[in-house]
């Protein structure tokens, strides 16, 4: 008996391209939507690799997904636009409406367990120290669609996440046929992963997100230091949306189906600096002066962990240290700096 079909959205993400890397490592069948070039770039990486399929799926939003849920078992939605991408209007319209169009189709097609990737930013104070957590399933942020209408980058985005989280659970609580969870990661660093340097031209925002903050280390006129009040390791972030479908949530209401995942371990843009130049001397003259590095009272937001350990089996004593995700994410840096030298 084949292994199950699991569909991921926006396959060719800094997220989604990890977690098609962790679901064809153990056994699973993967088809992944991506549009344009980044849909055959797809296919080409995973043609001898596993049970691949690229589909081209032109806007999340409004594209007929019947042929391309066909025959699918579970679905991991991870697409979605970064910030500043789109106008505020069309950023929620996009979240709302394209993540409800997605969850309508799946229905259609008889999938019977979802999960969708949500954010950190949709609980409340996660910008705003001292941090309050750990934060429950029950809590938002305060934010409303008309702040976010103001056309700031940052409240778009939160307002986007908090809306299509809040539209997701509620879609669930009216179609109890379907099981559905959210996983909310925080700032995602670490290394790119397997078949990155074939499918984007380089390493921006664009590609990595906010992994960016790690590969601006690297610069050193870099002033950009963003605070960071909880981070995760992006190849633990896969593998929580990959425990959250294998779990047995189906007896879970829908709004207790909503997992935050946050590293233990805090994250300090100075030890970096200066781990980064300890481990990896010959990137010394490359490196931002570790004083340039602001000093925060707090580096980290708790978690629930036993909660997440005991619903969806992810153990807090499995993630990985702060130091494996910055040098494992440095040498993946340069490794494709040197790829797309040549």
């Amino acid at each position: 008996m084949s292994k199950p079909l699991v569909f991921v959205t926006g396959a060719s993400g800094f997220i989604a391209l990890h977690i098609v890397n962790q679901l064809l490592d153990k056994g699973y069948r993967v088809r992944g939507s991506a549009r344009g070039l980044k849909t055959e770039r797809l296919r080409e990486v995973f043609r001898d690799q596993g049970d691949f399929e690229a589909v081209e799926v032109p806007d999340i939003a409004s594209t007929d997904l019947t042929a391309a849920f066909d025959g699918v078992d579970f679905l991991i939605h991870a697409a979605a636009p970064l910030v500043g991408r789109v106008d505020a209007e069309g950023a929620l319209n996009f979240a709302v409406k394209g993540t409800i169009h997605v969850l309508k189709a799946a229905e259609k097609a008889g999938i019977k367990k979802v999960i969708v990737t949500g954010s950190m930013v949709s609980y409340p104070a996660v910008f705003d120290p001292p941090y309050t957590g750990p934060f429950a399933p029950s809590d938002w942020h305060p934010i409303t669609p008309e702040q976010a209408r103001s056309g700031n980058p940052l409240e778009v985005y939160i307002a986007e996440k908090k809306l299509t989280e809040q539209a997701t659970i509620k879609f669930a609580e009216e179609h109890p046929d379907i099981d559905i969870s959210v996983v909310d990661p925080p700032y995602t660093f670490g290394p790119l992963a397997h078949g990155f340097e074939h499918i984007h031209e380089k390493i921006n925002q664009a590609s990595i997100s906010a992994d960016m903050f790690v590969y601006a280390l690297l610069d050193p006129d870099n002033k950009s230091f963003i605070r960071a009040p909880a981070y995760c390791d992006v190849r633990e972030i896969a593998r929580a949306h990959i425990a959250a479908f294998e779990a047995d949530t189906a007896a879970l209401i829908p709004r207790e189906k909503r997992f935050l995942i946050v590293s233990p371990h805090a994250f300090d843009y100075k030890k970096a600096i200066e781990l980064i130049a300890t481990e990896r001397p010959a990137l010394k003259a490359r490196l931002v002066d570790p004083k340039e590095a602001p000093v925060w009272d707090n580096y980290r937001v708790d978690m629930d962990y036993e909660r997440v350990e005991r619903l969806i089996g992810f153990k807090v004593d499995s993630y990985r240290t702060w130091q494996e995700t910055v040098l494992d994410a440095i040498d993946s840096f340069v490794a494709i700096e040197k790829i797309k030298a040549n």
